[in-house]
């Protein structure tokens, strides 16, 4: 029996104001709020995305490959009005890829969100 391919999966967190680390070899795959645009930050090799309401802070190779965007600008992206960046990243098709998205409370509703997957077998 040939398995279903599916989209990435997704877990809603409620707070990530002190960072998340990547569920495949334990770094840091998002720096704490206070540390944003003050420290290098670099992500490991499972890092798809990271991205906020407004724009994708991190894109790897790997994900534009698979969303087909690649060599597309930022300012390019065609997003879906309704769901934009967060709907967008729903639709990754990688079955063992992991997708935290956290929300800011009223009246922004803010949200952001980073996408981990295995890395590549070469």
């Amino acid at each position: 029996m040939k398995k279903k391919k599916s989209n990435i999966q997704r877990i809603e967190l409620s707070d990530t104001a002190n960072g998340l680390f990547c569920p495949f070899c334990g770094a840091r795959g998002l720096p704490p709020a206070e540390e944003w645009g003050k420290v290098a930050f670099e992500p490991c090799q499972h890092v798809l995305f990271i991205a906020h309401d407004m724009e994708f802070e991190y894109r790897a190779k790997r994900f534009d490959t698979l969303m087909n965007i690649e060599g597309v600008e930022e300012d390019e992206l065609e997003l879906p009005d309704e769901n934009g960046i967060d709907g967008f990243t729903d639709g990754t098709p990688l079955t063992d890829a992991i997708k935290f998205a956290s929300y800011e409370g009223a009246p922004s509703f803010y949200g952001t969100y980073i996408g981990f997957a295995p890395a590549e077998e070469s």
